[in-house]
């Protein structure tokens, strides 16, 4: 999938994990914003949030394609390829907005194929 055809929050968000930008990403996220991530993560508010970028930026991962992305309304569903630490993975996400900002955010990382 072309990037020029994303969501306009997804690239700008996108861009910005890509620059290692967390204070850009911050802003993105709604004040009541809260992450869910399979195995073991829930981070409410701004300081969870930073703490859960913090260290999942810190891993640099790497978006090896854009699968597929599904905007309707006030919901984003995406499925992309990417690469941690050396290991290709897939990850499968919801983001619900509010205000134009990312209000719920779900995410589980899955085997490639």
């Amino acid at each position: 999938m072309s990037e020029t055809t994303l969501p306009p929050m997804f690239a700008k968000d996108l861009a910005q994990m890509r620059a290692g930008d967390i204070a850009g990403m911050l802003l993105n996220y709604h004040p009541d914003a809260q992450i869910v991530r399979l195995p073991d993560v829930v981070a409410s508010g701004n300081r969870e949030i930073r703490s859960f970028l913090d260290g999942y930026v810190g891993m640099r991962p790497k978006i090896l394609e854009i699968i597929s992305i599904k905007e309707a309304d006030d919901t984003v569903l995406y499925h992309s390829k990417i690469d941690i630490g050396g290991r290709e993975m897939g990850i499968v996400g919801t983001w619900v907005l509010r205000d134009d900002l990312i209000w719920r955010q779900t995410a589980v990382i899955v085997p490639a194929s």
